[in-house]
């Protein structure tokens, strides 16, 4: 579980690196870096919520023509995976 949270991290910064930062976008990376740490844990819902923005946060980086979208849509289907 930890690899696999490390991997959507890593997609979920490279997306706000390369296209743009997002409030939701930086609330699901605090959230995310919280379970990773040990602080927190990470519930269905709170899973459920984060997925959610993720493909939010995709659409409209694809709109504005950022092409690393598609970065979120990975990091989604990593944390789908857990």
């Amino acid at each position: 579980m930890r690899a696999r949270l490390s991997d959507a991290l890593v997609l979920i910064r490279t997306t706000l690196l390369s296209c743009g930062k997002h409030p939701r976008l930086e609330q699901v990376l605090a959230i995310l870096e919280e379970v990773y740490e040990g602080v927190s844990y990470l519930d269905e819902e709170t899973l459920e919520y984060i997925v959610e923005v993720l493909d939010e946060v995709a659409e409209i980086f694809r709109v504005r023509g950022c092409l690393d979208y598609h970065l979120l849509e990975q990091a989604r289907d990593v944390l789908e995976g857990l």
